[in-house]
């Protein structure tokens, strides 16, 4: 049935020529099919990790990039194909499917744009191996700079029409376009994938973080099931999940990451050295990835948890046969596997883990501190030093310049301390961050108008405070000779000079060698080289010789400083702030911060 309709009258009232009654077929109300944008749009799914971009599952490409396809998107106003047509699609087909969407993306369908292209990527070989393509880049960011193109646009030449087509923006499409086609597939056949930053990690499904360290992340992900030929699926039909073990790394510290990148390359080696084992007991690897500075393995999910939350569901298991039977069972695996590992290779040695939460790591060092008077702790202190000195990735921590020094420093090299000028001085020296504690319970220990010339003719030992006398005995441990304290160097009282030399506190603390950081002392007599808090600790020992320790961790860097009472005042976060270096001095343990990162005195190192 044929529908009509008038056109309105015009302004005047008349009607306009153009105003005939006009028909409307069936046909203009019905939808049309499907394009490949649509079908693509239809059938991308998120990803759930990291970037969260949307991807095409692998193998949908091939369900509808067909023959029939292609000839009705390029070739739609020619009734017959002739040999050069078919060639095209053949290439397109079997070599460039993902080159092809990804230029329908880009340019839109129909063949005015997307079939010279088709034939030009044709011309020049240029396939879904050539993927992915490289970004546009500017040389020399300046008014007239010029952008380099990236192949295989940097081939177009006398085609004028595909140079038009493909302007910079389109090329710019392309490139952010192609991710959505590339989403690795993992398998068996290749191991260490590396990647590009912009890759979209096939993963739909994330759950929380399983395992958080100091050196990895461990995350339960599901794969979308195109995306993985290496397990079977569960028995409901679902893919099984993998874990992903980030390993954590930072870009400030150019040290540490050449190391976590070293140690990557190793536990990859190592992880492929075992596989060969094929042990029931010893978690499948599956994947090596590397994307930018980031790395991640792969290794089969277990489903089954780990003890620690096995005790934790069920604190009082009934003992029945069956559960002592599994138990065993399952420590005479693990017991095996240990075998295997130990004994693969006579001359290799290899690190067991696992991708659950575990128990603190072990590490080498001594079940106790030594005492803070003791010369191996300030031989801890100087190594600290000389490494932050000598070490390229610790540039940003030393001064490129000579220091500005502050008006006044203590000479602490002879029997008496000096207060002294220092106009003509050129030398280091380290400051004293510290609380002065609460004047009802002790008169601070100050220097004023009334008392500054004697401050420098000479301050005897037995008249300062524990912790004034604890800094200098650091300072002449430490080498240096010059040491500066607030209440000391700069003039207190209503007559001082406190307004004009706080306006010069962030020079003195960013120019100062080192900082040391009272952090156990609550005032000037409390001192800080004390007895420290003792830890826990249990000796095992096996032969004659070999002993080992099971101790308590304490480094806690948030609770002993960035907590602790010291920190509590404001001029406090500001000398922390501008320090270059601070060894903190707590009731637990000794901390190093610089811009590298912190270490304890444990041994371990961690990340600020």
């Amino acid at each position: 049935m044929a529908i009509t309709e008038d056109l309105p009258a015009s302004l005047d009232g008349t009607h306009s020529a153009l105003a005939e009654p006009f028909e409307y077929s069936q046909e203009a109300f019905e939808e049309p099919p499907p394009s490949l944008g649509d079908e693509f749009l239809l059938h991308l799914e998120r990803s759930k990790f990291d970037t969260k971009q949307e991807f095409l599952p692998e193998g949908y490409l091939d369900k509808l990039i067909t023959r029939n396809a292609l000839r009705d998107d390029l070739f739609v106003d020619k009734a017959d194909l002739d040999a050069k047509d078919e060639n095209l699609i053949d290439f397109i087909i079997t070599s460039a499917k993902k080159a092809f969407a990804t230029a329908y993306c880009a340019v839109g369908s129909g063949g005015s744009a997307l079939l010279p292209t088709m034939m030009y990527f044709q011309s020049i070989g240029f396939s879904d191996k050539a993927l992915p393509i490289e970004d546009l880049r500017t040389v020399e960011p300046t008014r007239n700079a010029q952008t380099e193109i990236p192949f295989p646009f940097s081939h177009i030449n006398r085609n004028m029409a595909l140079r038009r087509t493909w302007a910079p923006m389109r090329i710019r499409n392309f490139y952010r376009t192609q991710w959505m086609f590339l989403a690795p597939v993992f398998s068996r056949d290749h191991f260490h994938h590396v990647l590009s930053p912009n890759v979209v990690l096939p993963f739909v499904w994330v759950g929380n973080v399983t395992k958080d360290g100091r050196f990895s992340k461990v995350y339960e992900v599901e794969i979308h099931e195109n995306h993985q030929k290496l397990l079977d699926l569960k028995g409901d039909g679902t893919p099984p999940h993998v874990a992903i073990k980030e390993i954590l790394t930072t870009e400030n510290d150019e040290e540490l990451r050449q190391e976590m990148e070293s140690n990557f390359m190793l536990e990859a080696n190592a992880l492929s050295d075992i596989a060969s084992l094929e042990h029931t007991h010893i978690i499948e690897r599956i994947a090596a990835i590397t994307i930018g500075a980031r790395h991640y393995f792969m290794f089969q999910w277990a489903d089954g948890g780990n003890l620690r939350e096995f005790w934790r569901d069920n604190p009082r298991p009934k003992l029945t046969p069956d559960l002592v039977r599994q138990s065993v069972r399952q420590l005479t695996g693990l017991a095996d596997a240990l075998m295997a590992l130990h004994h693969y290779k006579d001359d290799a040695n290899y690190r067991h883990g696992g991708v659950a939460a575990s128990p603190t790591s072990l590490q080498i060092g001594y079940p106790e501190l030594s005492p803070t008077r003791n010369e191996v702790h300030f031989e801890i202190i100087r190594q600290w030093i000389k490494d932050c000195d000598n070490n390229p990735a610790h540039a940003k921590c030393r001064l490129v310049e000579t220091p500005t020094l502050p008006d006044r420093l203590l000479d602490v090299q002879g029997l008496k301390i000096r207060l002294v000028e220092t106009k003509d001085l050129r030398d280091q020296y380290l400051a004293l961050s510290h609380p002065w504690g609460k004047s009802k319970e002790h008169i601070h220990f100050c220097t004023y108008t009334r008392n500054i010339e004697d401050r420098k003719k000479g301050i005897d030992w037995e008249e300062l405070p524990r912790t004034f006398k604890d800094a200098i005995t650091i300072t002449r441990k430490l080498g240096f000779r010059y040491l500066w304290i607030d209440s000391l160097c700069i003039v207190q009282g209503p007559d001082g000079d406190f307004d004009q030399q706080s306006k010069h506190m962030p020079k003195i603390f960013n120019f100062a060698y080192c900082v040391l950081a009272a952090s156990r002392a609550t005032g000037q007599h409390d001192g800080f080289l004390g007895e420290r808090l003792g830890r826990d600790y249990i000796t095992f020992k096996r032969g004659e010789e070999d002993m080992y320790h099971i101790c308590e961790e304490i480094d806690d860097f948030q609770a002993d400083v960035i907590d602790g009472s010291l920190n509590q005042r404001g001029w406090v976060l500001q000398e922390r702030a501008l320090a270059r270096r601070t060894v903190y001095f707590t009731e637990k343990q000794t901390y190093w911060e610089c811009g590298a990162g912190i270490r304890c005195e444990t041994f371990t190192k961690l990340k600020r």
